[in-house]
């Protein structure tokens, strides 16, 4: 089941459940008399690369299930981290230094030879809890009825990803973007220092970014384009005038201080950028 931007009508809310948007990577967990399995949303085996959810199997003690959830690696402070998460999909075969990962089950669609697609989203809802709750890989999360705005501001306020709001009664409907299920990303605005650029056909394509603490930059991650033309040639005007001479021929061109853009992004400010586009450009700002 996928999920449509938005929030639902205020004069709706007493309809909808709200559960924290959590940053990681959507999995689902499969258990049968072959043993158990993890799948991306797009269908990639994710088993092996996750060895420690085998004690969601162990806890389930062989009873067939299919569980709807998302992956993720949790900070010091217990928030989610997506770049740890990333960084365990591309470190393969090594192990040393791993964050661990957990599972976060929001939802049951088969257990016990039976499926649950059809039944509303409170009865699955009931069914999760009683069959799971909390363990030591995985967590069940809380949702709440009729308190979407109050839900906005406290994940807003500790920089989590957002809020899905879904219907009490919906039911689940595999590989569709429902009207059922609606997701709230917290955006926010970020000046940050571009310090190089890649190129597609003679244009910059993609802005690598960084922030600046104590005259130090340190990486913020990338963005894509999203600037009307006056700003993209004052853009192509900075880079070239900024540009940092080339010891070898790379794919990414380094850029001197002075050139800052304005993005669009989500994710925590301490951490990389998620999904930025660039709003303006800034020349020389100090």
């Amino acid at each position: 089941m996928l999920l449509r931007e938005g929030l639902p009508d205020r004069s709706d809310y007493d309809r909808w459940a709200v559960e924290v948007k959590f940053d990681g990577m959507r999995g689902q967990f499969r258990l049968d008399e072959g043993g158990w399995s993890l799948r991306s949303r797009p269908g990639r085996d994710c088993t092996d690369e996750f060895p420690e959810i085998s004690a969601l199997a162990d806890h389930l003690d062989g009873r067939p299930v299919i569980l709807d959830g998302e992956l993720v690696c949790l900070d010091e402070q217990g928030a989610p981290d997506f770049h740890r998460v990333r960084n365990r999909l591309q470190s393969r075969g090594d192990r040393s230094g791993r964050a661990p990962a957990t599972l976060i089950v929001f939802d049951v669609l088969y257990l016990d030879g039976q499926p649950l697609l059809g039944q509303p989203y409170e009865e699955r809802r009931r069914i999760l809890h009683d069959l799971l709750g909390d363990g030591s890989v995985w967590r069940t999360p809380r949702h709440w009825v009729a308190t979407i705005d109050e839900v906005c501001e406290i994940t807003r306020a500790h920089q989590l990803e957002g809020v899905v709001c879904k219907r009490l009664d919906s039911i689940y409907r595999p590989g569709k973007r429902s009207g059922g299920w609606l997701k709230h990303k917290h955006r926010r605005r970020e000046l940050l220092a571009v310090t190089g650029w890649a190129q597609r056909d003679d244009e910059p394509d993609v802005l690598y970014l960084g922030r600046v603490v104590g005259g130090r930059r340190t990486f913020a991650g990338t963005a894509q384009f999203g600037l009307d033309e006056q700003r993209r040639r004052k853009l192509r005007a900075a880079l070239r005038t900024h540009a940092a001479p080339s010891r070898q021929r790379r794919p990414i061109r380094d850029v001197r201080p002075g050139v800052w853009v304005e993005v669009d992004c989500h994710g925590a400010a301490h951490r990389p950028i998620r999904d930025a586009v660039i709003r303006d450009v800034i020349v020389n700002p100090h």
